[in-house]
């Protein structure tokens, strides 16, 4: 059985799980396929992040800098992987860059894909420098240098947000809500306004779906103390009047047709799925659910559960997701990949119970034990090979066990470490059965358990 856990993404949602591990000194393998870490708030450049107000970059980049200074976390850059076979506790993933590695469990936070408004051509993208995304907003405000219409570099004194831009349209195969786009877009809003005093904003909408405490805070706030102009509309296309973009469409309260002249015009792109999911379900064995995100397992005893078991999902790469809870999912999955790991040991640790017990059951069948040639967990563990001269030549079972144990002490020694290895905390933690065999195959009849504690029997040496 492996110890390491294989994360797949560093974006937020890897991060958050690769520093959950690693937190633990469980050891971690991060593999990314871009040559920095961070995922879209760096690789795109976000401003700053919603609800918190924290700039992208110091705050993703903290989390960036903690995975790559911790020495259990072993980081890959520029790799994807190309292989993938095994079963839980026991994958082994091929990557790009020639490494192979065997890991116990993997947790998938390969994110999403930011929808192209070239899918959308009637509302004016690529068509003109003033029509733009709300990625692109972003990166005007995070470099500093201000918002601008990227056809002469003047200071826009009107601009309009349209929400929904490849979410919720049936005629391009998107119908689901991208969740996030109208609280940022509410956000970038109240930027553009403080940057901007005398600059109007209108976001023009189908509705308005900043769920949860977010409606307070960014929608209504947006209007009473920013005076952003909220608009229910249909959009039928933005074109150019040779001077300014123009919107058309109709005014969905009023039903009439409009026609509004615009500096800047922003588009509020939706969350695509990965456009490498196919590949990565055919790699590691995972079913897409019907969009094409991965499709998570439908049990509320794994919320992180993929189609697979011992591969475990996160983040943006199920569906449209916000920042905070992706790093949450995170966390969460990396304590479901812990558990595999746990599961494996406990399995592991009553394998070696029996071990222990068969060797010097062998050793003493007939015999009260003495201490000089008791031979301790430890020792079964450690030292397997030195014992073999003192086994009967017959015992061929008792010889596999001291194999298998060779090929598995680095994993026992990583779960119970020597403050809590003792005979006695194992005693505890094996079941009742197998302590009840065991007084019975050694015939210590002993009054209670607290002889075997305390070490009186053999002079302390029950304790490791």
């Amino acid at each position: 059985m492996s110890q390491s856990v294989l994360v797949v993404g560093a974006g937020p949602t890897g991060l958050s799980a690769a520093r959950s591990l690693a937190g633990i000194g469980q050891h971690v393998t991060l593999i990314e396929k871009e040559d920095i870490l961070g995922g879209a708030p760096i690789l795109s450049g976000y401003a700053r992040l919603v609800p918190t107000g924290e700039w992208a970059s110091e705050a993703i980049g903290q989390m960036v800098q903690s995975v790559e200074q911790n020495p259990s976390i072993d980081v890959q850059t520029l790799t994807q992987v190309i292989d993938f076979h095994g079963e839980p506790g026991n994958f082994k993933a091929v990557c790009s860059n020639g490494r192979s590695f065997s890991v116990s469990s993997v947790i998938l936070a390969t994110g999403f894909t930011h929808f192209d408004s070239i899918n959308k051509p009637e509302w004016g993208f690529g068509s003109h420098p003033d029509v733009v995304t709300t990625t692109q907003v972003e990166q005007m405000i995070s470099s500093r240098q201000g918002v601008r219409c990227l056809s002469d570099g003047r200071k826009p004194k009107r601009v309009a947000i349209l929400l929904c831009v490849g979410s919720r349209d049936r005629q391009i195969g998107r119908e689901w809500c991208s969740k996030i786009c109208c609280t940022v877009s509410a956000n970038l809003a109240m930027e553009i306004r403080e940057e901007l005093p005398d600059c109007s904003v209108y976001i023009y909408y189908m509705d308005i779906r900043t769920y949860g405490l977010y409606e307070g805070q960014f929608y209504w706030r947006s209007q009473e103390e920013f005076k952003v102009k909220y608009i229910k509309a249909r959009i039928a296309e933005v074109t150019f009047d040779g001077k300014r973009v123009l919107l058309k469409g109709e005014d969905t309260l009023v039903k009439r047709p409009i026609s509004i002249p615009f500096d800047l015009v922003v588009h509020a792109i939706g969350m695509d799925p990965n456009v490498d999911n196919p590949e990565i379900s055919s790699i590691f064995g995972v079913e897409l659910e019907p969009h094409g995100f991965i499709q998570k397992k439908p049990s509320y005893n794994s919320v992180v559960g993929t189609s697979r078991d011992g591969i475990f999902v996160a983040g943006a790469a199920v569906g449209p997701e916000t920042i905070d809870d992706s790093i949450a999912q995170g966390q969460a999955a990396a304590m479901a990949a812990l558990g595999i790991i746990n599961q494996a040991a406990w399995h592991l640790s009553n394998f070696a119970w029996t071990s222990w017990i068969g060797v010097n059951r062998s050793l003493f069948r007939r015999t009260r034990p003495r201490r000089q040639n008791f031979i301790s967990m430890e020792e079964c563990f450690a030292t397997p090979l030195k014992i073999w001269s003192r086994l009967p030549k017959n015992s061929v079972a008792l010889k596999s066990l001291l194999t298998a144990l060779t090929a598995n002490r680095f994993c026992f020694n990583q779960h119970f470490p020597i403050a809590t290895r003792s005979v006695s905390s194992l005693i505890f933690t094996a079941p009742a059965p197998l302590c009840r065999r065991f007084e019975e195959d050694w015939n210590l009849h002993w009054k209670s358990m607290d002889s075997i504690l305390s070490g009186k029997q053999f002079g302390g040496c029950w304790t490791m």
